[in-house]
């Protein structure tokens, strides 16, 4: 294997980490299972195996929190309808740990010799990934998808959210039933949120460059189908509030291949400086909806060049 090309195998976690956290967010830990690529339109002719594990938390760790500003909470927001759910503390925890120490909502990708790991890829055609408000929280809060591959955010309650994602430069309103499509035509990672009024929590949203990965489901554990067959294929797991750990396996045709993987909190980052609003009293763009809703909260009209309170 050439070593010094297979972290660039058109894939994933090279990617997400050089995107940093400054765009991350929040997990899709039970929030509907484990999350895979999905059935390819078809095998391509690629020699496949299949993959298990489970991803653990390190002995002695403690689970990591975001803090109520990075869902972006705020004094002085209007209230929610009575059907929202009020702010939870297993909110702040997007990744929960199952009694016997396992982790939900880790995602899992798999890297391996550049051209041999192409050559065997199965064949992807380009999904609709769902995410939902549902009682004001978006669900779930972790998607992995392809790049080429379409979000669709979908507003399921009667308050009118305003779903944001990245840098997406304008807002708008969904009211109950009405969804928004956002494009995933650039591999990374962005944070989907609400911004200008009511919060809805976040949704960290991963782009990849081939369908090989899977999420974590409630009890910890990962399948991956349609992985090309390797030797020493690398298996790596991510989550922005973790260290990436990975591990290494052989994958054999027709067969299923096991690995365990240990994740430990990754150390806390530098708090950015806020925003700096333009004189229209609009922020420039940041990779945080967080930092966005109090940024885009429009100075008074008397002083248009006032500084509004963002968020760090």
């Amino acid at each position: 294997m050439r070593s010094g090309r297979s972290a660039i195998v058109g894939l994933a976690v090279g990617l997400v980490l050089a995107a940093g956290c400054g765009s991350c967010g929040a997990t899709g830990s039970g929030d509907g299972g484990t999350q895979d690529a999905g059935p390819p339109a078809n095998a391509g002719g690629g020699h496949l195996g299949v993959v298990e594990g489970t991803i653990r938390l390190a002995d002695g760790a403690e689970l990591p929190r975001y803090k109520p500003e990075q869902l972006g909470r705020r004094p002085g927001q209007p209230a929610l309808p009575a059907d929202c759910l009020p702010a939870l503390e297993s909110d702040l925890e997007p990744v929960s740990r199952t009694p016997e120490g396992l982790l939900d909502g880790v995602m899992v990708a798999a890297t391996g010799d550049v051209d041999a790991f192409e050559r065997e890829l199965p064949t992807y055609q380009p999904q609709v990934r769902d995410v939902r408000i549902e009682r004001c929280r978006l669900t779930p809060r972790l998607v992995v998808a392809v790049r080429g591959d379409t979000l669709r955010v979908t507003n399921t309650g009667d308050y009118p959210f305003l779903p944001t994602m990245g840098d997406s430069p304008f807002l708008r309103a969904l009211t109950r039933g009405q969804h928004r499509d956002f494009a995933l035509d650039q591999g990374g990672v962005r944070s989907l949120g609400c911004g200008f009024a009511a919060p809805c929590g976040r949704t960290e949203i991963v782009v990849v460059y081939h369908p090989v990965f899977a999420v974590t489901d409630a009890t910890g554990h990962f399948r991956m189908e349609n992985v090309p067959v390797g030797d020493h294929l690398v298996f790596h797991a991510w989550h922005p509030l973790f260290e990436e750990a990975t591990a290494t396996a052989d994958v054999r045709e027709g067969e299923v291949a096991h690995v365990e993987l240990v994740m430990r909190p990754a150390p806390p980052r530098p708090t950015a400086p806020p925003p700096t609003p333009n004189p229209a009293g609009v922020d420039l763009p940041t990779g945080d909806p967080a930092q966005r809703v109090d940024a885009h909260v429009a100075a008074p009209a008397a002083t248009p060049a006032a500084t509004p309170t963002a968020t760090p």
